[in-house]
């Protein structure tokens, strides 16, 4: 069985396949952000947990955010890497922080997200449901093609104000400097 959205990028076919998979088929898998772990002796089998451990990726792994203030009390929070399990409640605290201060509008920059999961995703709508109960507007700059994808089979973009860029008229140049959290 394979695990949550691990199998996004990873074609239908190899997903059903039942048998060994090929070379080009395995190649294929593990070069998707799901990467393929298998128990057993068969570590090419089909239908087996997704999970990532490829040194390449490993690099890679991990989470960041970026709280730029923007024009007036709007605030920007860049993501980067990835917003799974392991981050999102990091990315809440984080998120609440900046809540904190009131903002009048909250734009989530998804651009830098290499991967989205179900507990990311459980997070992004928490952040609305808060949004919507203090009366702040929530913006979300689109992200990459994988993160677009659960955001669309899942109907959750629907929900959410999205924009390709931060908006020009936030984009004025706001006093305070970009921090790292």
């Amino acid at each position: 069985m394979l695990h949550d959205i691990g199998k996004l990028g990873v074609a239908d076919a190899v997903l059903k396949k039942s048998g060994m998979l090929t070379d080009d088929e395995w190649s294929r898998c593990a070069a998707t952000r799901a990467g393929w772990r298998a128990g057993g002796v068969n570590r090419r089998r089909a239908g087996t947990v997704c999970q990532h451990t490829n040194k390449g990726w490993e690099a890679m792994r991990g989470f960041g955010l970026t709280i730029e203030p923007l024009a007036g009390d709007a605030v920007c929070v860049a993501l980067r890497g990835e917003l799974d399990l392991e981050h999102a409640y990091t990315f809440d605290e984080e998120l609440r922080r900046v809540e904190g201060g009131r903002p009048s509008c909250l734009v989530l920059d998804l651009r830098g997200l290499s991967f989205l999961d179900s507990c990311g995703l459980a997070r992004l709508l928490a952040a609305r449901r808060r949004a919507r109960r203090e009366q702040r507007r929530l913006l979300l700059v689109r992200g990459g093609a994988a993160v677009q994808r659960l955001l669309a089979i899942t109907a959750v973009s629907e929900h959410f104000e999205t924009v390709s860029d931060v908006p020009p008229e936030l984009r004025v140049a706001a006093a305070g400097v970009a921090r790292e959290a």
